[in-house]
């Protein structure tokens, strides 16, 4: 199957953009750590950087249309620098796959299942991603679409049956968060959730209609964006100061939610939403990580590295972190600093190299 003959519609481009929001913003506990009750004013500040980044993404895209970021450093950066800003890429893109898999492995371990060991579900969502890629990437764009439907509707009805804990006063004290800590809230929002939004250069060549990315783009980055501040502006308002010890705030506001006799173990829906959005957001940069091996190596399929790559992930996702401790630390405050070169600076970079071979073709051609 030919993934670059464009087979995804536009609006698919929407919905996978607000997917990625949706299950990033199950892991919030990265950010509130840092920002507290302050977190809705970083999250603001860094979803206005991040449109800037968007930008930049569009800009490279706009290029060369038909080519992903792999195939695109080669022209920006020629064979050898070319492939090893590719390798760069690859590596970010697979070291999402292992440490958001062990994040729903301990979520499930912690929560939900505490005598199963976490390499049975680390093991398991990876043989299911590898089938889900196999059978091809427009299915896993299906799903995200109606997942996004349903998460709305679920979000809807928790702040629906929350609204008796809300307490405005959980945002006070404002502004408490240090320059410096506000700095590194921004450089943590922009790291993990929003600056992800990278991995679409990968699936951008598959979109139908290249004239609408633009378009669909910034409307799923502007509705994904409202939605990650709504569940973050929620999150504080019902749990307050608690929410920046919480592993998932969402998951713990769910718990809150009885109605009488008829409805209770709401948590449920969260841990189900939980899954689903963090296996699709690992599908999405599953296929990235063995599509730019695919294109460095010269490979017939995307498919043929797809078995080595999940097991070799499952066994990191195993390896990575001690604990979930660890895993948050390393997210919050190791993480970020390397990869904003990754997000911000090379394709930065690119986007001027493009432009500028641009000028001498085109003053050659004069």
């Amino acid at each position: 199957m030919n993934l670059k003959k464009g087979i995804i519609p536009n609006i698919y481009l929407t919905f996978l953009f607000v997917q990625l929001f949706q299950a990033s913003n199950l892991i919030t506990s990265f950010i509130t750590d840092v920002t507290k009750q302050d977190t809705w004013i970083v999250s603001i500040a860094s979803w206005i950087i991040t449109l800037g980044l968007l930008a930049i993404y569009l800009g490279i895209n706009s290029k060369l249309p038909d080519k992903t970021i792999i195939e695109i450093n080669d022209i920006a950066f020629g064979k050898y620098l070319g492939k090893i800003i590719s390798v760069i890429y690859i590596l970010f893109f697979w070291f999402v796959i292992p440490a958001n898999v062990r994040y729903v492995a301990d979520f499930f371990n912690t929560y939900l299942f505490p005598d199963t060991d976490v390499i049975v579900f680390a093991f398991l969502i990876m043989l299911m991603a590898i089938y889900a890629l196999r059978k091809g990437i427009e299915g896993i764009v299906r799903i995200a679409a109606f997942l996004v439907v349903i998460t709305f509707f679920v979000s809807i009805f928790l702040i629906i049956f929350t609204t008796r804990y809300i307490k405005f006063s959980n945002f006070l004290p404002l502004f408490q968060i240090t320059f410096m800590e506000f700095i590194h809230g921004v450089n943590v929002i922009v790291c993990i959730p929003l600056g992800e939004i990278i991995v679409y250069l990968m699936i951008y060549p598959s979109i139908k209609e290249k004239k609408s990315i633009k378009k669909y783009s910034y409307l799923g980055f502007c509705i994904g964006g409202f939605y990650f501040l709504m569940i973050i502006v929620r999150n504080t308002l019902v749990l307050g100061n608690i929410a920046s010890i919480q592993v998932i705030p969402t998951y713990q506001v769910a718990r809150l939610v009885v109605v009488g006799n008829t409805i209770t173990r709401s948590e449920i829906l969260v841990a189900i939403m939980l899954f689903f959005g963090l296996f699709l957001k690992i599908c999405i940069f599953f296929y990235a990580a063995v599509l730019g091996i695919t294109q460095l190596f010269k490979l017939n399929s995307y498919k043929v590295p797809t078995f080595p790559v999940g097991i070799i992930s499952g066994i990191l996702s195993i390896s990575m972190f001690a604990s979930q401790a660890d895993e948050t630390y390393i997210g919050s405050s190791i993480y970020p600093v390397f990869i904003l070169p990754v997000i911000v600076v090379i394709p930065i970079v690119t986007l001027v190299v493009l432009k500028v071979k641009n000028i001498q073709k085109h003053n050659s051609i004069e």
